[in-house]
């Protein structure tokens, strides 16, 4: 299969090339290319678990929160 790459700034060849180890610019952007469903689907699951760490942080500093309010409470008393 042959692949003309037109327009495609010089710079993000040569990285494609680094990352993916082709010495090619066709087989460097095809490679990258393929990869894309595995990097979606992998930015996907740790989005997820970014949003599931927010929030158990958010819960834990909320009960800090509470823990505080209630000592000095209890410092009143």
């Amino acid at each position: 299969m042959l692949i003309k790459i037109t327009n495609l700034d010089e710079t993000l060849v040569e990285q494609l090339k680094e990352l993916t180890g082709e010495r090619t610019a066709a087989k460097a952007v095809s490679k990258a290319a393929s990869e894309i469903p595995v990097l979606l689907e992998r930015l996907s699951y740790y989005s997820n678990q970014n949003d599931e760490l927010k929030n158990k942080l958010a819960a834990r500093q909320q009960e800090l929160r509470d823990i505080k309010s209630a000592l000095k409470l209890l410092k009143e008393i």
